[in-house]
């Protein structure tokens, strides 16, 4: 999908997706591609408008990711280092070249689900980047999750795209044990007659 050099309009994008991966990868935290950048990898359409890494926790490490991230020209978004309550950290890199930022969120790998995430990515190829991608059932998992409407439209793309590829048993059985199956069988119900 990605076999062009990326676009002058996704420089921006492109760099600060590589320069916050090299620099997590510097410090062995190795990030997690999630978002809309993820359902890109795998072949659906999604308007990616900044950069989603799921990255291992560990409150012991947050400082020098941060002092990492700012060696690679990556800002936080605010002016004192902080995680939400969610365990994210929202970070702003500014591309002069190309005359623009995006911001950058780092999501701990903080519960059990979001660990099992990190672990089972696989890699992909993500903006011609060779790296670790959540698979499209967790990814499917992760919109109903967040219970915002526009992710509905995700869960339906995502399901359209690769219902007869994925991992069925283990998406109901995450569904029902994070008590989402409904949102999935509605968007499986959408994916179908559509």
């Amino acid at each position: 999908m990605y076999d062009a050099a990326p676009m002058a309009d996704n420089d921006v994008l492109y760099q600060g997706l590589r320069k916050m991966c090299m620099a997590l990868q510097g410090m062995r935290r190795n990030p997690v591609v999630i978002g809309a950048l993820a359902q890109q990898a795998w072949g659906v359409a999604a308007e990616a408008v900044g950069v989603d890494l799921l990255i291992p926790a560990g409150e012991e490490h947050r400082q020098s990711i941060f002092g990492a991230a700012r060696g690679e020209g990556i800002q936080q978004a605010t002016e004192t280092p902080i995680l939400t309550r969610d365990k994210t950290a929202t970070l702003r890199f500014k591309y002069r070249e190309a005359g623009g930022e995006v911001g950058i969120d780092l999501l701990e790998a903080s519960t059990p689900y979001l660990a099992q995430v990190h672990k089972r990515a696989s890699e992909r190829g993500v903006m011609k980047l060779p790296l670790p991608t959540a698979t499209v059932e967790d990814l499917i998992l992760m919109r109903a999750l967040s219970g915002l409407a526009a992710d509905h439209a995700a869960m339906v793309a995502l399901l359209r795209h690769h219902a007869g590829r994925m991992d069925a048993p283990y998406v109901k059985k995450e569904a029902e044990a994070a008590g989402v199956m409904d949102k999935v069988k509605a968007a499986w119900g959408e994916a179908r007659s559509g």
